[in-house]
């Protein structure tokens, strides 16, 4: 199994909370399941698995599994069925350059803010967590972290639909992050976080943006380590 990644055999049950939509409900835990690498790419989904499992209809499992085919993380082949999408090496490129110039502006925006310097600090907290969680190998939580520091920005920058198209972009990421821990970039990641938030703490907007997509930018070598370490994760062999 793959550093971070969460064993299928032990995976939760998902659950469904009858007072709430359904079908948010199986979208979130599978697409956990798809971003921790518990359904692996090619992994076939089975609508009536799923509704059994969660003890519901397949309508609601059907909406959940076309807004991940919406993010690019499913594919749905009528009368053939749904997978889990490869990796491609040209989309996460492209993922990348949307990612550097929308959360390099909101970094910006950040620390143009009046409250730049109350952003800067409870970002600082978030990195000395997460510097903390990359020391105990607690890889959970590293991601956890992560998505708080980045969300945190847009949060700061009022920025809440440009954080949506992030959170789409970064998706598959997200999963080359998993299958990529063992390339030891926790502490570069922490690095370029703590430089981000100081330059938020001190309001100067031009360099939180060029370290945001500095940071962002540096993804593209975390690509290259999976075409190297892990191409049988990636479509067509990692072709571009």
């Amino acid at each position: 199994m793959e550093p971070g990644a969460v064993s299928a055999a032990t995976r939760p049950r998902l659950k469904v909370d009858r007072r709430k939509p359904a079908a948010e409900q199986v979208y979130s835990q599978l697409r956990e399941r798809i971003v921790r690498l518990v359904s692996r790419p090619r992994e076939p989904l089975y609508e009536t698995v799923i509704a059994e499992e969660a003890g519901i209809s397949r309508t609601p499992v059907r909406e959940a599994l076309q807004r991940l085919r919406d993010e690019g993380l499913v594919e749905i082949f009528p009368g053939l069925g749904t997978f889990v999408t490869p990796l491609d090496a040209a989309r996460l490129h492209e993922a990348i350059r949307i990612r550097a110039l929308l959360e390099g502006e909101a970094a910006a925006m950040a620390a143009s803010s009046p409250r730049s310097a109350s952003t800067g600090q409870a970002l600082l907290r978030i990195v000395e967590d997460q510097a903390t969680a990359f020391g105990r190998n607690e890889s959970e939580q590293v991601y956890d972290l992560d998505a708080e520091f980045h969300k945190a920005i847009f949060v700061a920058a009022d920025l809440p639909t440009m954080w949506g198209m992030v959170r789409v972009a970064r998706a598959n990421m997200d999963r080359v992050h998993y299958l990529s821990l063992h390339l030891n970039r926790g502490p570069l990641a922490v690095e370029f976080h703590r430089e981000i938030a100081k330059a938020i703490a001190s309001g100067d907007a031009e360099a939180a943006r060029d370290a945001m997509q500095r940071h962002i930018a540096s993804n593209g070598a975390v690509v290259e380590g999976l075409a190297a370490h892990r191409p049988e994760y990636l479509a067509h062999g990692g072709a571009k």
